[in-house]
């Protein structure tokens, strides 16, 4: 069937809409990025402040562009973290129209949750998890007569991706409730199953953290 110019410029419309709100999201990605770069020695700073502490781990440079990656990486880090709120709201925004008011306000529920579950996770890696596998790591390397040299680079790298992985798996209720709405899975099957599900999340939290029951039940 042919296009009539209304419906062809609708949909020019809607493909430059796209468009500016995903410069918006570049533009948030890419400021925040560079500040992060820029102030890269601060946040470090916080990091060894926080995570590191009196552990007794020195952070160390084996390779040239050790510090430049490790600068990167922050930066990333932090246009990531800035734009996925900003990103979230442009999706919304776009979708908006189309939807009806119940719709709507199921969206804005999942994004929301979504947004600030994410937050918690990454919350929870920072100031607990990432703190408690340093000190497990620490111990086992003095105990087995090592020193603590830690690579600035891998150590920052491990830091932002633990902690990315804990704001996605902290998703978890979402995807649920988004399953259970779409109807694509009954919620009397997931009470029926809620011992296997159990087990199941203990057998993940022991795969993604140190061999520390402590870790383990925190993250589960």
């Amino acid at each position: 069937m042919a296009v009539s110019g209304k419906e062809r410029k609708t949909l020019l419309e809607h493909m430059e809409e796209l468009r500016s709100r995903l410069i918006v999201v570049i533009g948030v990605f890419a400021v925040f990025s560079v500040l992060g770069f820029l102030f890269s020695g601060d946040v470090l700073s916080v990091i060894k402040r926080d995570i590191t502490g009196n552990s007794g781990v020195e952070l160390i440079v084996t390779h040239p562009l050790d510090l430049f990656c490790m600068k990167i990486n922050i930066g990333i880090f932090i246009g990531i973290l800035a734009c996925i709120p900003v990103l979230l709201y442009q999706a919304y925004s776009f979708i908006k129209p189309g939807l009806t008011k119940k719709e709507t306000r199921t969206v804005k529920i999942g994004m929301v949750s979504s947004l600030l579950l994410f937050i918690a996770g990454v919350v929870f890696s920072y100031s607990v998890l990432l703190r408690v596998m340093v000190w497990f790591f620490v111990g086992m390397a003095t105990s087995s007569g090592v020193s603590n040299l830690w690579n600035i680079n891998y150590f920052i790298s491990f830091l932002f991706l633990t902690s990315f992985v804990m704001g996605i798996v902290f998703q978890l209720p979402v995807i649920t409730w988004v399953l259970l709405k779409l109807e694509l899975v009954d919620i009397e099957v997931l009470r029926r199953n809620r011992g296997n599900v159990v087990i199941l999340i203990f057998i993940i939290s022991a795969i993604i953290t140190p061999p520390d029951p402590v870790t383990q039940i925190m993250v589960a």
